[in-house]
């Protein structure tokens, strides 16, 4: 019996983040091979030596292996010592060319200033697929224009994300502005410890960011000068514009998020619902008040269609603090919103990852409440008002 291959297609959907069920659907039917393929092959991850090895050896049966790839990941891992093992890439010489649907390149673990030879090469093999570019675990950047000489490679990148990045101040002055390199860069997401240095070279840029227009900050440091800066530079620019900072709910918005004049969408991320408490007392519940919401619209342009909160949720009495009592008056009012067209309130199960075992973890799982599942619901009807949750079991 031939599977239909659309139904093949959408159960290795449902299932492609579990090798394990991909291998065996292939191995049970042979119609199942042809999708479980490209599925498995989607994302490579090439970190270590050995991994390096399995995968060439694994091209030279099969020759159409490498086509599949669509993101990549490079990198080095280190030992106890803090001495790097041999990078795995290395195995990729000569066969770069087979990488023909990579658009996706993550760099890991590098040390700041790309001089391996064999690594630039490399990068620069395929460097004119590439559009999105991810920067992480990076050694210290000893001068202001190693972050650039990395994104320099890559000429049709659109989106960048940096992420634990380090950074050893040389005293070099001030970057001088290049007109022979003009990225096509629509968004960038930083999240490091040194995000003053990296939202300091997002607001100096040596090169013209004229396409700008997404921007996401993870940060935990108070940097209010540099976001000052970035927000004056990129002012009449930014359209979507994700916040993560580290705050509660009933904190005053960020200043520099009402200088964007043409803000379209705005995500408030990483918010709480209580705030901090002196030791012996009950912990004082901040009530997720649509009147806030209004608040927080009054002090951002008018432009704005789309706003997002994320609720971080680590415990069940987070979801007890949730009350729904002005919801319907807020959402009765939205003819002074007349601008805006949805505001979404996203439930975030953030439960430590320090937990060892997975069993341990979904032991520990948040269960939505009955009455919050009935509000999500009924919310929906609205129009206005949407309501999910990410990781939380209903």
């Amino acid at each position: 019996m031939t599977i239909p291959p659309e139904i093949v297609d959408r159960i290795i959907d449902y299932v492609h983040d579990d090798p394990e069920t991909l291998i065996a659907c292939s191995l049970v039917a042979r119609d199942w091979a042809p999708s479980t393929r490209l599925h498995l092959f989607a994302k490579m991850d090439i970190l270590t030596a050995r991994e390096g090895t399995r995968l060439k050896e694994l091209a030279s049966i099969l020759p159409k292996l490498l086509c599949y790839c669509q993101e990549l990941t490079l990198g080095v891992t280190y030992g106890l010592d803090n001495t790097p093992a041999t990078p795995g890439y290395i195995q990729l010489n000569g066969r770069v060319n087979g990488f023909t649907s990579l658009h996706t390149l993550h760099i890991r673990g590098f040390p700041s200033r790309p001089e391996d030879k064999d690594f630039v090469e490399l990068l620069l093999a395929i460097s004119e697929k590439i559009t999105t570019l991810t920067l992480s675990e990076s050694g210290n950047f000893e001068s202001r224009r190693d972050l650039w000489k990395i994104i320099r490679l890559f000429p049709n990148l659109q989106n960048v994300h940096v992420s634990n990045l380090g950074y050893t101040s040389s005293g070099e002055g001030k970057l001088v502005p290049s007109r022979c390199y003009s990225p096509h860069i629509v968004s960038f997401s930083l999240s490091t410890h040194c995000m003053g240095f990296v939202l300091e070279q997002l607001a100096e840029p040596p090169y013209p960011l004229t396409h700008l227009e997404s921007l996401e900050i993870h940060h935990t440091d108070q940097q209010q000068k540099y976001l000052n800066s970035v927000a004056t530079k990129y002012q009449n620019a930014i359209t979507t514009l994700k916040f993560g900072a580290q705050s509660t709910i009933g904190d005053d918005i960020p200043p520099h998020i009402g200088t964007y004049n043409c803000l379209q969408t705005l995500t408030l991320g990483k918010l709480e619902l209580f705030a901090a408490y002196p030791s012996g007392h009950k912990p004082t519940t901040i009530v997720l008040s649509f009147a806030w919401v209004a608040a927080t619209l009054e002090q951002i342009n008018s432009s704005l269609r789309h706003l997002v909160f994320e609720i971080a949720v680590t415990e069940r009495r987070d979801l007890d603090a949730v009350s729904w009592e002005d919801v319907d008056a807020f959402l009765d009012s939205r003819e002074q919103f007349q601008d805006l067209q949805s505001v979404h309130v996203v439930f975030l199960d953030t439960i430590p990852t320090t937990l060892t075992s997975e069993p341990e973890r979904l032991r520990q799982g948040i269960n939505l409440s009955e009455e919050l599942m009935e509000r999500m619901w009924r919310t929906v009807d609205r129009g206005l008002l949407r309501c999910t949750a990410r990781g939380l079991r209903t």
